[in-house]
């Protein structure tokens, strides 16, 4: 006997949406694939770039949530850290951002990325809210599609 495993249509058209920059769908397919029972092998890809298509759509409510969400199903992934550390700068959730991105680091030690955007939120901490991470900057990029 052989098992197979299929790829999940719905979240590969969600992954080809988020893409191709058509955002609002990707959303839509991810949270179609997660209410209906994704693989548990893809709910970690679902979860973390329904956290970047939140992210991209200026949800940071929702993104949080879901990262949140991804990093509970796998706290391994340094991506789901970074990508939650964004989303709770964008909120001005500056302490709990650090946090999340020094859990990246541990996982990542040689992370540009979470090394760069650990330093701007601190910097955000330390000089209360500077331009490029308060309110009608445009967001550092969420990462997505892993």
């Amino acid at each position: 006997m052989e098992i197979v495993l299929q790829p999940n249509a719905v979240l590969e058209r969600a992954d080809s949406a988020l893409l191709r920059g058509r955002v609002e769908d990707a959303a839509a397919l991810y949270e179609q694939a997660l209410d209906g029972g994704v693989a548990e092998r893809d709910r970690y890809r679902a979860l973390n770039n329904l956290c970047v298509a939140h992210y991209l759509l200026e949800r940071y409510e929702k993104a949080v949530a879901s990262c949140r969400s991804a990093v509970a199903h796998r706290s391994n992934r340094w991506l789901a850290y970074n990508n939650l550390g964004l989303a709770l700068t964008r909120l001005g959730l500056y302490e709990e951002a650090i946090a999340a991105f020094r859990r990246g680091l541990e996982l990542a030690p040689r992370s540009d990325r979470l090394k760069h955007n650990l330093a701007l939120t601190e910097r955000a901490y330390r000089e209360g809210r500077p331009e490029d991470t308060g309110p009608g900057a445009k967001p550092p990029p969420a990462q997505g599609i892993v």
